[in-house]
């Protein structure tokens, strides 16, 4: 609190009788029931009497006690009686410090797994689309693609042969790739559908 400095009265009232009994008692006084500022700013009045060079305030009490032990700022007539609670208010601060770093370190690991999953889901998702297109591609390129024949008979020319005085045209089978002398004398076709107006094959 402002205005006059405290005098060594009141610190011995403030640390030695006070604080023992508030919220920031120390770890050795946690039997003592705990009282509000309210009850501090009230007996440091009550006790000190004339002595008091200040009129006491909730607020004002609180403050100079986080001046001397939050901040580090201790009252010149204090000598060594906020030492303690500094040393407690440190810990405390390294320790809530340490905690707000576990849980965002923990929300930032969170974050980052979920955005992994979300790139991964929508990797997946393009190389489904990816191996569609290249699907429907392969599908198209197949229904236009010329199939290719069980079987390749073709006449390429027709000659005069001896077989019976009969002329034969010549054909060629592309599985042996054999020269194939064909009757025009109606019959059947060996192994395969005579095309029209042929029967017996033989080779050559």
């Amino acid at each position: 609190m402002g205005g006059r400095i405290w005098s060594r009265d009141e610190e011995l009232v403030f640390w030695t009788k006070l604080i023992p009994h508030s919220a920031k008692r120390l770890q050795k006084d946690q039997g003592n029931p705990e009282q509000t500022w309210r009850w501090v700013r009230l007996q440091m009045a009550a006790i000190l009497g004339e002595k008091a060079r200040r009129e006491y305030t909730d607020q004002g009490v609180f403050e100079h006690y986080h001046q001397n032990t939050v901040q580090g700022r201790f009252s010149p007539n204090a000598g060594k009686l906020p030492y303690h609670y500094y040393v407690h208010e440190q810990k405390l601060r390294e320790e809530q410090a340490k905690r707000r770093a576990e849980k965002t370190a923990k929300l930032e690991a969170l974050l980052a797994a979920k955005k992994a999953s979300a790139d991964e889901a929508a990797l997946a998702s393009e190389a489904a689309k990816l191996e569609g297109a290249e699907e429907k591609a392969d599908g198209a390129d197949s229904a236009e693609a010329p199939q290719e024949p069980a079987t390749s008979l073709f006449v390429t020319q027709t000659n005069s042969g001896s077989l019976g005085g009969a002329e034969f045209p010549i054909v060629l089978d592309d599985n042996y790739n054999n020269g194939l002398f064909v009757t025009q004398s109606p019959a059947h076709w060996y192994g395969a559908p005579a095309p029209p107006g042929y029967s017996h094959y033989h080779q050559h």
